[in-house]
């Protein structure tokens, strides 16, 4: 894998091929050469796919496609087998790369040495993805940090919310990395294989680099995984086939977990004890069910019917996990402020980032929004400016409110001026004519 090109952009793709050209846009905007893209088709229902790969003429291109299909987790480990480069770097069909992400990477890479890095992705939803419109997330920032692994996993144990360790997906590994871990076993496991990556990969490095700058888009279309899993539709192909590729591959949470992978905290656990069941980890998981279940019902921020569901499991869990323990969970009330429905939140210039609402930009697609990232990103000094005058959204909208008032008063006096001049023009008219009044009215 080391005598490849520097960097193996991966992009497994089933069943999507109208996002996917778009993905695949986003890559060969790319000017840095030392590269390939490799995309590979999980045995898709037709010929979209390679039509779409073969409409595109560039040697940094390469496609694979299989006829069998499997889950996710099995498909992510033989479509590494074809990653060539030094570094590797999985995205999804409906994800993109931002401009110039691979000069970045590898500026970054040329100071010091590391065997990983992980960024804050900019987060763009599809057209049709969401109820509440196609928005974009752009990261503000440039930092670059130096983070010490151990300290990353013992947060993630905690159950604490990302940021996390750099994975294979949407984070770069370097391919010595990835050669270590697979001598381990499979690099992807269980039904999350990309934090698995990641916690696996973790064990055979010290530190990573962290970044502000995006490099990569994590889409939302109406048919990713995340959107269709999730979704109240009695009726959802995406879902049904992701469901029942799982189903038949035996994917489900370690056996010491509660069947939540909706919930941040098990995916990080599932993760943890399948690397701790493998090998001896830099840090281990204690496995308490009492504490498991607690986090995870603390961890709920659905409304409806999917939060009544997760409950029951959560506590059919600890009934069957607690043994002789008394302890009665506790069921948080609901908090409308922290409900997780709405992937993206409101349009808005924050501190960290930028919202913005993408079909008044006129952006339809994953490479287009790689483009605005690009302008927003220059505008950063602006933004940032303009943020510390308007210290929160809150002052935001009343000064947009004074401002629109303001803007009313204006138009009112500059309407009764101009009806003050109508009228002067009129009289003058009549007077010039002989049929005014002029004088009497005076």
């Amino acid at each position: 894998m080391s005598a490849g090109p520097m960097f193996s952009v991966v992009v497994p793709t089933r069943n999507r091929p109208e996002t996917l050209r778009a993905t695949i846009q986003s890559c060969l905007a790319q000017e840095y050469e030392d590269c390939e893209f490799i995309v590979v088709d999980n045995a898709s229902s037709s010929e979209q796919t390679r039509e779409v790969v073969s409409s595109f003429s560039d040697t940094r291109l390469k496609f694979f496609e299989y006829r069998d299909s499997l889950a996710m987790t099995a498909n992510w480990n033989r479509v590494l087998e074809h990653a060539q480069g030094r570094w590797v770097l999985f995205i999804g069909d409906d994800d993109g790369l931002c401009r110039g992400a691979l000069q970045v990477l590898a500026d970054v890479i040329d100071q010091g040495k590391i065997e990983a890095v992980r960024w804050a992705y900019a987060t763009y939803t599809w057209p049709g993805a969401q109820a509440d419109g196609s928005k974009l997330v752009v990261p503000l920032g440039h930092e670059v940090a130096i983070r010490n692994t151990t300290d990353r996993l013992q947060s993630m144990a905690a159950a604490a919310a990302p940021p996390i360790v750099p994975q294979a997906y949407h984070a770069l590994l370097s391919a010595d990395v990835v050669r270590r871990a697979k001598a381990t076993g499979p690099v992807f496991d269980g039904p999350c294989p990309d934090l698995f990556s990641g916690v696996l990969a973790a064990q055979f490095y010290d530190q990573f680099a962290e970044l502000q700058t995006p490099i990569t888009i994590a889409g939302f279309s109406p048919k990713s995984n995340t959107i269709a899993v999730h979704s109240s539709s009695s009726e959802n192909e995406t879902r049904d086939d992701f469901l029942k590729l799982n189903s038949e591959a035996g994917l489900r949470p370690h056996e010491l977990l509660p069947d939540l992978l909706e919930l941040t905290c098990v995916t990080f656990w599932d993760a943890m004890l399948r690397v701790q069941d493998r090998m001896d980890p830099k840090v281990a998981l204690v496995v308490d069910p009492q504490s498991f279940v607690q986090e995870a019902l603390d961890s709920i921020h659905v409304s409806g019917v999917r939060r009544d569901a997760q409950i029951e499991t959560a506590l059919d869990y600890w009934a069957k996990a607690k043994g002789k323990s008394t302890y009665v969970p506790r069921i948080p009330e609901f908090d409308p402020e922290r409900d997780h429905t709405a992937l993206i939140g409101e349009v808005g210039i924050y501190e960290d980032k930028a919202v913005l609402e993408c079909t008044e930009a006129g952006v339809t697609n994953v490479d287009e929004a790689a483009g605005l990232i690009a302008k927003v990103r220059e505008l950063e000094p602006y933004l940032r400016s303009l943020f510390a005058r308007v210290a929160t959204i809150e002052d935001l909208y009343e000064a947009k409110v004074y401002l629109e008032s303001k803007w009313h008063e204006e138009e009112a006096r500059t309407a009764k001026q101009r009806a003050r001049a109508d009228r002067l023009e009129s009289e003058l008219a009549m007077l010039r004519d002989g049929k005014g009044r002029w004088f009497g009215r005076r």
